[in-house]
């Protein structure tokens, strides 16, 4: 346990999730046993150095109690509406008693706050679950939910009815797609349901079917699983499936509105897809070649100043798609943020004062050009913080 809380790798300790900041849950395994993925909940973890950190065992203890309660009620409502196509891992909850000297590490229990050089007769719970042939990377994930959406339209009703009868909030990073789960026979895919944390699980009366109808669309716990799907015939799926279990009544107009925004941004998914098959962006990383553009409609001094700017959104751009996580997927990877508040593009969105464009400015006239010679997809928002362009 002194490498998992002290966030080092060592002694056949493999750390998942560890960010050294505030998480929810740490996930790790023991090479000995392969077979088996321990997950704990940290509640709050704040790094203070590399080895040093501030650590709430009642919180963490409370958090993975919690989880493993809804991992007995998701397997409990799996079984008695028979949903084959999801699965959740067969799991256990099991304590650790702490002894051992950890120097430097600070031990907060829920009232006492004092620094300890030595743990004695702390208790750490934690779940011991069952390894699923599962790849986290969120490429992975999204080519299965899109490109394989046909195999999981079955999995997606039966999920529909999942988070009716519990309003849970899921999202791809709770249901991934497993790996190898395709049936030739029924042409289904199977998906897993992990680290469900929503505490007010299976409350009755009004409150449950607001959490039913945001776990299915949207609310203050984020977008709901209709947000999820990769195709417009799972949309529909989400909707006829939800109807079955809950009155919209007031709400109908809610979901039908998700329905629709999901369906526009699977068109632009669709659209992103073909730009990047057109112009062969196979990795994040490939970086935009830029030629000279053609900014002769404008006086000299205009010209120039929109080629500089150009030259620096594109570096920009390559800048940062090259820093961009590999376990990302090809659209995350390729979204930039312009900030506008900082140098080289603190002055970019004044109005252009020359031209033919006196409307726009310097940096829409450049983002236009950059969109329609094909350097960029498109402009997704635009706000205080600058300009977010698809590449």
């Amino acid at each position: 346990m002194k490498s998992v809380l002290t966030g080092t790798e060592e002694n056949g300790m493999n750390l998942y999730n560890y960010r050294g900041g505030y998480a929810e849950t740490l996930n790790f395994q023991v090479d000995t046993n392969p077979n088996i993925i321990f997950t704990m909940g940290v509640g709050s973890v704040w790094p203070v150095d590399d080895k040093a950190k501030k650590f709430h065992f009642s919180w963490s203890n409370k958090i993975t109690k919690s989880l493993f309660k809804h991992m007995v009620d998701a397997e409990r409502t799996r079984l008695m509406c028979d949903l084959d196509l999801l699965v959740v891992p067969r799991a256990k909850l099991v304590e650790v008693q702490l002894e051992e000297l950890i120097n430097g590490l600070i031990l907060i229990n829920y009232r006492v706050k004092d620094n300890y050089t030595r743990i004695e007769k702390h208790t750490i719970k934690l779940i011991a679950q069952e390894t699923l042939d599962i790849n986290h990377e969120q490429r992975i994930q999204e080519q299965y939910y899109h490109n394989d959406a046909a195999s999981l339209n079955e999995t997606i009703r039966q999920l529909t009815c999942f988070v009716c009868k519990t309003g849970f909030m899921i999202k791809r990073k709770n249901a991934p797609v497993i790996n190898n789960s395709f049936n030739e026979k029924t042409g289904h895919r199977k998906i897993a349901l992990i680290n469900l944390k929503d505490p007010e699980y299976l409350i009755d009366g009004p409150k449950k079917v607001e959490l039913v109808k945001e776990g299915l669309f949207w609310g203050y716990r984020g977008r709901g699983l209709m947000y999820c799907v990769g195709s417009e015939e799972q949309t529909k799926i989400v909707l006829e499936e939800a109807q079955r279990y809950i009155e919209f009544g007031d709400q109908e107009a809610l979901a039908l509105e998700t329905k629709k925004d999901r369906e526009i941004e699977l068109q632009d998914y669709k659209g992103l897809t073909e730009y990047y098959k057109k112009h062969n962006i196979k990795i994040g990383t490939k970086q935009i070649l830029l030629e000279k553009l053609d900014f002769s409609d404008y006086p000299e001094a205009g010209a120039k100043r929109l080629t500089q700017l150009a030259e620096n959104v594109v570096n920009e751009i390559n800048k940062q798609t090259k820093k961009s996580s590999e376990r990302k997927s090809l659209k995350v990877r390729r979204h930039i943020l312009i900030n506008t508040n900082h140098a080289p593009f603190h002055r970019s969105t004044i109005q252009c004062p020359v031209g033919t464009d006196r409307d726009f400015s310097y940096l829409e006239i450049v983002t236009k050009k950059l969109i329609e010679l094909g350097y960029i997809y498109r402009v997704t928002m635009r706000n205080g913080h600058g300009y977010f362009i698809q590449a």
